[in-house]
């Protein structure tokens, strides 16, 4: 069923992309009738929210996301609107100048702790890569010491976590960070297409609230917050298949926790 309304959602996308806006409001006020679907219209709106249509508080919209959060709907933890870094106009998913690929010393400069939660976020999150073809996931957490030099303390745990020979790290800004990981979320994979943007945002927030420690009551602001504390790294490696979908995120909390997610897919 679940897979059904998302599947609605999406024909819903395509076949409407250009007047979104005016079905987007019939939709929304379809369901406010009672004879319209309220999954696919929760993400409908999601989907308005990420190409940054604003809503009045006495607009349909408005209206219809502040029912969802009163019912507990899963999506209504998402704003209606889009937060700080995740207005990031950056490049596109794996865009970036990288550095030469180096080696770096494994040393004792960081200890591998447990980090379940963060491992069923990235599980969930690159489902449509690991379930519908070749892909593999890894997320790892590491509490490194204070004074050891950051760059090459997170190639270290990039090479520990992907038993890779070498690895090119480069820090970023918080925003280009998040748009990387969440691009890659809501790209598609080998062989799925028309990845639900909804669920997507969904699970990129969710995701990045396990990789900074964020209590489970943290809302969306309070984890962007959260976010540009953190320092932020892309990466590659020989870990990578290489083909399209390589995905390489790093970031090294106040705490100094460094979390370590890869993703990569082929055909």
């Amino acid at each position: 069923m679940k897979e059904g309304i998302e599947e609605l959602s999406n024909a819903v996308i395509v076949e409407f992309r250009d007047r979104l806006p005016q079905y987007a409001a019939e939709t929304l006020q379809a369901v406010h009738r009672g004879s319209g679907t309220v999954e696919a219209a929760a993400m409908l709106l999601q989907y308005l929210v990420l190409e940054e249509f604003r809503f009045d508080s006495g607009s349909v919209a408005s209206s219809f996301w502040r029912e969802l959060r009163e019912s507990r709907h899963p999506l209504a933890w998402l704003p209606l609107g889009i937060s700080e870094i995740e207005a990031w106009a950056g490049l596109s998913p794996g865009a970036f100048r990288q550095s030469a690929a180096q080696r770096f010393d494994v040393k004792d400069d960081a200890t591998e702790i447990p980090a379940a939660m963060l491992r069923s976020r990235m599980d969930d999150a690159f489902t449509h890569w690991t379930q519908r073809s070749n892909g593999q996931v890894e997320a790892r957490e590491f509490l490194i010491r204070s004074d050891v030099t950051l760059r090459e303390c997170v190639g270290a745990c990039v090479q520990r976590s992907l038993n890779c020979s070498a690895a090119s790290i480069d820090a970023v800004e918080a925003g280009h960070g998040f748009f990387n990981l969440s691009q890659f979320i809501r790209a598609d994979g080998a062989y799925t297409s028309h990845r639900n943007a909804a669920r997507a945002r969904l699970q990129t927030w969710r995701l990045v609230q396990a990789a900074l420690n964020c209590p489970p009551e943290a809302s969306v602001d309070e984890i962007d917050e959260a976010a540009r504390k953190a320092m932020w790294y892309v990466f590659t490696c020989d870990w990578f298949c290489d083909v399209a979908w390589d995905c390489g995120v790093a970031l090294v909390r106040p705490d100094h926790h460094a979390v370590v997610l890869a993703a990569t897919d082929t055909d």
